[in-house]
């Protein structure tokens, strides 16, 4: 690859995985949010998530996976935002 190339986020990222976990707000508030993992790190995440299903058993599926965010440690996400910085600042 030469230098004007420019590299995909999804390729220099490689394969991403994904669950939900709660997580502190900037208002110390907590929420479920989707997040992202590429190499065991976190990636990215969504806004607060509301539980869905195109039907009951989709819609009880999403919410087991959802309660099971409470028994992993919280993220704290102004945390995370300033450790996404710092590595952006290293690339």
């Amino acid at each position: 690859m030469n230098s004007k190339q420019t590299v995909k986020p999804e390729e220099r990222l490689g394969r991403m995985s994904w669950n939900y976990r709660v997580m502190q707000d900037g208002y110390d508030g907590l929420t479920i949010r989707e997040v992202f993992y590429s190499g065991g790190k976190v990636r990215l995440w969504t806004r607060e998530q509301e539980p869905y299903g195109e039907d009951m058993d989709e819609l009880r599926d999403c919410l087991k996976l959802m309660l099971g965010a409470c028994d992993k440690p919280i993220l704290m996400e102004k945390e995370l935002e300033e450790k996404l910085w710092r590595q952006k600042g290293d690339e």
